[in-house]
């Protein structure tokens, strides 16, 4: 939903084939004040952002970053990495995923989803707040997913480590792991998906 302030009109435009697929480059869009030109509070400068949001089948979804944030998974087991897409698991391993999360700069709010496959249970079913690698972050533990909050993310690199055991058999897809500024949306980065299978 588009948020126009009063006196404004938002205009998008597409192709005009209700059968053809929309991306980004057949989007134009428009904002215009219908302020009086002569007033003061006709002049200025403006912001604005278009956002797009769109369904993909999760095999499809790579990893993407607009360069300030990077944000990645690695999956171990035993203390070694492991290629969940060419590793079988079993029932009863215990497997580390790893969040790796690097910024540029200082940022305000940030904040992390990492989606869990629907084989892992976590260890560690509490919620609270957790030092990693000198960052201090609150650390949400939901059955299918951790949410990490940060209120200060100070340049560099950080890790943190979530122990999982296998519970059942089967083919299985974790959702993406996203991070994003909480007041600056622009800053965001997500990971791919993570397939693992488990006989």
């Amino acid at each position: 939903k588009a948020v126009v302030p009063e006196g404004g009109t938002l205009t998008v435009a597409r192709s005009n084939d209700a059968d053809a697929e929309m991306s980004t480059s057949d989007a134009d869009a428009t904002l215009t004040s219908d302020a009086d030109a002569t007033s003061a509070s006709g002049k200025g400068v403006a912001f604005g952002a278009v956002y797009a949001q769109y369904l993909e089948n999760i095999e499809s979804v790579g990893q993407q970053s607009a360069g300030q944030l990077t944000i990645s998974r690695k999956l171990y087991k035993d203390d070694k990495e492991i290629d969940p897409a060419t590793t079988t698991l079993h029932v009863g391993d215990k497997v580390t995923m790893r969040i790796i999360i690097t910024s540029d700069r200082d940022i305000d709010f940030l904040q992390v989803r990492s989606g869990h496959a629907a084989c892992l249970e976590p260890t560690t079913q509490l919620s609270g707040y957790q030092w990693m690698n000198g960052r201090g972050g609150y650390v949400s533990m939901h059955d299918a997913s951790t949410d990490i909050f940060f209120d200060r993310f100070m340049r560099g690199t950080t890790t943190y480590d979530i122990s999982f055991h296998v519970t059942r058999t089967g083919r299985y897809l974790s959702d993406i792991a996203t991070v994003q500024c909480a007041y600056s949306p622009e800053f965001s980065a997500h990971s791919a998906a993570l397939q693992i299978t488990v006989k």
